[in-house]
């Protein structure tokens, strides 16, 4: 064996045993990087389904929302004219200032359970459209634009 070993270089038994010992660290680099790869998967699903899940209930609950402020609307419209009756009531002395302040009092919960469904609506629509990643600062300026009108 002493033949084939030249100066300076391994002889032929340590190169042989290094090449096996630096296979097993390749296999099992090559086995962590399979497990890595799995669980990568396995959180890229499961991230995934979750996403999934949460924009499928905000798209539900935005509908509902959707449906309520329409009913809103109309029970705003509907106070409003009971309170306009009463006022024409108390004016003409038919009603008591109690009747008045009642019909004032379901107008302004009307509008209040109004604007707190509108307030959640908005909430939501941001909330889907981060969901999408499609936020913009055009919406954002939109957004803005719209809440300085109310």
């Amino acid at each position: 064996m002493e033949a084939l070993k030249t100066p300076g270089q391994p002889s032929l038994t340590q190169a042989i045993s290094g090449r096996l010992f630096s296979g097993g660290q390749v296999s099992a680099q090559r086995r962590q990087a399979k497990y890595q790869y799995h669980a990568a998967r396995e959180t890229y699903s499961a991230t995934q389904a979750e996403v999934s899940k949460q924009t499928e209930a905000l798209v539900l609950a935005t509908n509902n929302l959707i449906e309520r402020l329409a009913t809103k609307q109309r029970a705003i419209e509907s106070n409003s004219r009971v309170l306009d009756l009463v006022q024409k009531g108390y004016h003409a002395g038919l009603s008591d200032i109690s009747v008045l302040l009642d019909a004032q009092k379901a107008v302004f919960t009307a509008q209040r359970n109004y604007q707190q469904d509108k307030y959640r609506y908005i909430l939501n629509w941001l909330r889907l459209k981060q969901l999408a990643g499609t936020v913009s600062e055009k919406d954002l300026a939109s957004l803005n634009q719209y809440l300085s009108n109310i």
